[in-house]
């Protein structure tokens, strides 16, 4: 399904995709089961599968990665690999996005203040309160 000016307009052998947005999967080529809404996600993505891309530009530079999750404006702008994920508000690379994960490597990393039934402290601390 393709929804938008040029959504999926490179589309020759992908299937099962849902494109909603301007220049939604633009370069799509034989991408599979891929879920991109917002203008422009998943636009240099060729043959990428299995992905979710929800806000402005996110993961707009993927073209092969497989299985990624970004969340938000730009969120994974740069990010070319699979199993990845991203939520952020802007283009920031994985050392600044807000969150990245990597499903291979089963890491997890929060640019954040943390405060877990606490109050969130000084920069990039984790605060944990009695529960």
């Amino acid at each position: 399904m393709f929804i938008g000016q040029y959504a999926g307009r490179s589309n020759t052998e992908g299937n099962s995709n849902v494109f909603v947005g301007q220049n939604t999967g633009y370069n799509n080529i034989s991408g599979l089961a891929n879920v991109f809404i917002g203008q422009s996600a998943g636009e240099g993505n060729q043959n990428g599968s299995q992905n979710v891309f929800l806000g402005y530009q996110t993961g707009y530079t993927n073209n092969a990665g497989n299985h990624n999750l970004f969340l938000g404006n730009q969120a994974g702008y740069y990010e070319t690999l699979s199993n990845k994920l991203y939520i952020e508000n802007s283009d920031k690379n994985y050392q600044n996005a807000l969150i990245y994960g990597d499903f291979n490597e089963d890491i997890l990393r929060l640019n954040a203040n943390v405060g877990i039934g606490a109050p969130v402290v000084d920069t990039f601390q984790l605060n944990v309160g009695e529960i």
